[in-house]
């Protein structure tokens, strides 16, 4: 009688069992609820989670060894590594930091046991977004005289177009045509 053996790459036996010609391997196998994580937009000062799942759907145990990242914008809140038996799963947290306003991308490099993908990648992205604010100064005037009303707008986004109504105690009149817009300012 025969007894095979098939090794993995540290010659370490990967046969479960074999009966009549055929043969069990235990093996891990990595997988993810998604390739892609996508944060969408936030605010600037408002820390966005998400939960990345890491799946174990081999017949043995998947070691993960170390996760890298190649972003301090984007990072785990815990990047250690763990063990995952067959068919377990495991949620790990990512953080979009909005520290910065603009687009934040990351890589993360997992690294585990699975033969056929040691070195796996998922990749982030999000944006972080500022809001542009409207200023409106106290208007003094007597009565019959005219008074002025400055609306001023910080931009810190673009800005195609807005629109704002003021309602005016009954005792003032707007003026039509005294609206006046300074031009855009670089």
């Amino acid at each position: 009688v025969v007894t095979p053996v098939i090794a993995d790459s540290l010659n370490i036996n990967i046969l479960t069992a074999s009966y009549h010609g055929r043969f069990v391997l235990l093996l891990p196998k990595i997988a993810f609820n998604t390739s892609a994580i996508n944060f969408g937009t936030t605010l600037l000062g408002t820390n966005k989670d998400y939960g990345l799942v890491i799946y174990n759907q081999g017949t043995s145990n998947l070691t993960i060894s170390k996760i890298t990242s190649n972003s301090g914008d984007i990072r785990f809140l815990d990047s250690s590594g763990f063990t995952l038996t067959a068919g377990g799963n495991l949620t790990r947290t990512v953080r979009l930091y909005a520290n910065t306003r603009g687009v934040k991308n990351a890589s993360f490099v997992f690294y585990s046991n699975d033969p056929n993908d040691s070195v796996h990648t998922v990749t982030a992205t999000g944006i972080v977004f500022t809001t542009n604010e409207l200023y409106l100064n106290t208007v003094t005037s007597k009565y019959g005289f005219v008074g002025t009303m400055k609306i001023r707008m910080k931009n810190f986004e673009s800005v195609s177009a807005f629109q704002t109504s003021i309602t005016l105690p009954a005792s003032i009149n707007y003026v039509a045509g005294s609206v006046v817009l300074n031009p855009a300012r670089t």
